[in-house]
C-alpha cells in the first residue's frame, strides 16, 4: 500500500527511483510496493535525474511541473515529492496511472 502524507497545501508523494533505468517510465504497482517506483533514463549527475523524475510525473500525472518538489532524498533514490494539488483529483489520477484501485492508496494528514 502507498502512503500519501497529507497537509493543506500538498501531498507529499513516495517515490523510488532506478536512475539510468534505459527509458522513462511510471512502474506498474505490485503488491507490496510502498512508493511509486519510476525509471529515469537520466543519470544521478548533476541533479538531471532529479529533474527527470519531475517531468515524468508531471507529464503521466498531467499535472505542471511547476507544482512539483523534491523535498527528501534528492541524492538518495527513495524520494519525497511534494505537489501542490488537490486530494481527489491526485487520488484519481494516481490510481489511473499506477492501474490500481484507489483503495491501494492511503493518506495521512499533517500539519503544516
Amino acid at each position: 500500500m502507498i502512503t500519501l502524507r497529507c497537509s493543506r497545501n500538498q501531498v507529499l508523494l513516495p517515490v523510488r527511483v532506478t536512475p539510468k533505468g534505459g527509458r522513462d517510465c511510471v512502474l506498474p504497482f505490485q503488491e507490496g510496493d510502498t512508493a511509486i517506483r519510476l525509471k529515469v533514463s537520466a543519470p544521478p549527475e548533476d541533479g538531471k535525474a532529479n529533474a527527470a523524475v519531475i517531468k515524468l510525473l508531471a507529464d503521466a500525472l498531467d499535472i505542471p511541473k511547476s507544482r512539483f518538489s523534491i523535498v527528501r532524498g534528492d541524492k538518495a533514490r527513495d524520494k519525497q515529492v511534494a505537489v501542490a494539488f488537490e486530494l481527489e483529483p491526485l487520488l484519481v489520477k494516481l490510481a489511473a496511472t499506477l492501474g490500481i484501485e484507489q483503495p491501494e492508496i492511503s493518506f495521512k494528514w499533517v500539519s503544516d
